[in-house]
């Protein structure tokens, strides 16, 4: 009987101190996800893994987002700068711990 109980014990220990693997971290969308190079809309960009405070800048194309705020656990509001040329950009957000995150093409101005 002591041996049930140990092996329990030792299984339900190891069981509750186990490691979880950390959520996976993304940018996943951009809606809409295009938009005039010369008056872009009011975007919502989605992301997975991290808060709204964790993040540290976005980036649409290389061009830094001066204009954006929290939308929901899961969403930020952003306005996207002007830019001097059609195509598709990438979206890059910047946490606070200094990883980059990026949606490759993930918006394309028209």
């Amino acid at each position: 009987m002591t041996d049930m109980r140990r092996s329990a014990w030792s299984f339900q220990r190891s069981y509750l101190t186990e490691d979880a693997a950390p959520p996976s971290q993304s940018v996943d969308s951009v809606d809409p996800n295009n938009g005039s190079r010369l008056t872009p809309p009011f975007v919502l960009v989605y992301f997975t893994g991290f808060a709204d405070t964790d993040i540290a800048s976005v980036e649409f194309g290389g061009v830094s987002v001066d204009d954006w705020g929290s939308d929901g656990p899961t969403s930020i509001s952003v306005l996207p700068a002007a830019s001097g040329s059609t195509g598709p950009v990438n979206v890059t957000i910047t946490l606070n711990d200094t990883t980059v995150l990026t949606l490759v093409n993930g918006f394309t101005y028209t």
